[in-house]
């Protein structure tokens, strides 16, 4: 909290202030595309700023004017989604969903198969799908993180919004000139990695304040459905090469894409994560279906004491065939198919992915924190990451080499009030059982051809 936050209180009130906020669950902030805030089951769920009021004065003296439940960091408002958006889509778009989901569970029928392979194919249709999933997604994740959770206080945080891609031509030709066309060079290699570090930094210029903030309001766990892969990346990546050498080969594509992607990791471990070091930040895997320990996504592939990373499965009994995984850079898995969550306008849709997991972790991280909130952010990481269901099919696939276990998770953190923390996971270990779910009305069908579904990205800066 800022001094001059404090010069405009007094002592006796400020500590009122905060023993009020500590007797509430933990902050979770949602970092998204924009949370419906005023949704019937997400109203009575939000933080408070209790230093700030929503009118035309910045009270508490953050440069922020009205952030009493969060902030717009892309319009600099406290506008926290794109109400406007409410009612302009098609109904296929909510179709789309339901059948996906019969399909990722293999209970889908010929018609539902039909109409997918139909739908796949229309670009006009997939790019409002996006505009879509984009739309609902912040709204969705804070329905999960917040689940079960009376208590909960979700910080909305739009930091999704506005494309960068645009950067690489500009800051090139600002640094260099035009140098455009022609064959590959050694100069050329070094304006392109001059202009794929630009972009990186620029994922840290955006999202650099967004730390910033949860540092100084407290937020104990953060909920990060976003990320920018190497698979997503590559058309757009491939395409402004071209722009600066005409003889670019497949695998210079790729190897400068690897190179981007670890630029941008760096990037969000120095200038996002670290910079609010209270705080545990939960990451999406990404929904591409790779091998994050080959292709590295962002910022999934930060490796910090205070970052998780997390895959999506099927129920407990798989992997989803969308999940990214890696044995080095991607920690834990929960579910992540056909979730049912709230969506802007009272609405609620079942979606798919590594999203949808993600603030499953966060809404265990909360509890945890609520059962012991001495728990420094790396603790309640190996909580989470030493009491998981173990299993065989995650073997190699995520470090863990589990499916998250909140009962557990939550018995060892309220066990680890009087005991040491070691001891109150061997506890929970022992004495929780295995979460287990009903058969599905039909065995995943193998003749579902899940990698030709067609799963929505995460949403990105970079795009």
């Amino acid at each position: 909290m800022n001094t001059k936050m404090i010069s405009k209180l007094s002592v006796v009130t400020l500590t009122a202030l905060l023993s009020v906020a500590s007797a509430r669950a933990a902050i979770i902030a949602i970092a998204d595309s924009g949370t419906d805030v005023k949704h019937d089951e997400l109203k009575t769920k939000l933080w408070t700023n209790k230093l700030e009021l929503d009118n035309a004065v910045d009270n508490d003296d953050n440069g922020k004017i009205g952030d009493v439940h969060g902030w717009n960091f892309i319009d600099g408002n406290n506008r926290y989604y794109e109400k406007k958006l409410l009612g302009t889509f098609p109904p296929d778009v909510y179709k789309f969903f339901e059948v996906q989901t019969r399909m990722l569970k293999g209970l889908s029928t010929d018609e539902d198969k039909k109409w997918i392979d139909k739908v796949k194919g229309d670009k006009e249709f997939l790019a409002k799908l996006n505009e879509f999933g984009e739309f609902v997604h912040g709204t969705h994740v804070a329905g999960i993180a917040s689940k079960s959770v009376d208590a909960a206080q979700i910080m909305a945080l739009k930091v999704i919004g506005k494309k960068t891609a645009f950067l690489f031509e500009s800051a090139i030709k600002l640094k260099f000139g035009n140098v455009f066309g022609g064959d590959m060079t050694p100069f050329k290699d070094k304006i392109v990695r001059y202009g794929l570090d630009y972009l990186a930094k620029a994922q840290g210029q955006s999202l650099g304040p967004v730390a910033e903030y949860l540092d100084e309001m407290h937020a104990q766990v953060v909920n990060c459905s976003f990320g920018s892969s190497t698979a997503a990346l590559k058309p757009m990546i491939g395409s402004l090469l071209k722009i600066v050498a005409k003889n670019i080969t497949e695998d210079q594509v790729n190897e400068y894409l690897v190179y981007l992607m670890n630029q941008m990791v760096e990037v969000m471990e120095h200038d996002f994560v670290l910079v609010s070091p209270h705080t545990l930040f939960v990451i999406a895997a990404g929904n591409d279906g790779t091998n994050n320990d080959v292709a590295p996504t962002s910022p999934a592939n930060v490796r910090l004491d205070n970052a998780i990373t997390v895959a999506a499965t099927m129920e407990n009994q798989k992997l989803a065939s969308f999940s990214n995984y890696g044995n080095v850079h991607v920690d834990i898995a929960a579910p992540g198919v056909g979730i049912l969550s709230t969506t802007p306008g009272n609405t609620h849709l079942l979606l798919s992915g590594t999203s949808q997991a993600t603030p499953a972790v966060t809404n265990v991280a909360g509890q945890i924190l609520d059962a012991n909130p001495k728990l420094s952010p790396s603790e309640v990481k190996r909580v989470l990451m030493e009491t998981v269901d173990h299993q065989a099919w995650l073997e190699g696939k995520v470090k863990s080499e589990g499916t998250m276990n909140g009962a557990r998770a939550v018995y060892a953190a309220k066990a680890s009030t009087s005991m040491s923390l070691a001891a109150a996971i061997a506890e929970a270990n022992a004495k929780v059982a295995a979460e287990t779910v009903a058969p599905a009305k039909a065995t995943f069908a193998k003749s579902i051809d899940e990698k030709n579904l067609y799963v929505v990205p995460l949403p990105a800066l970079l795009r």
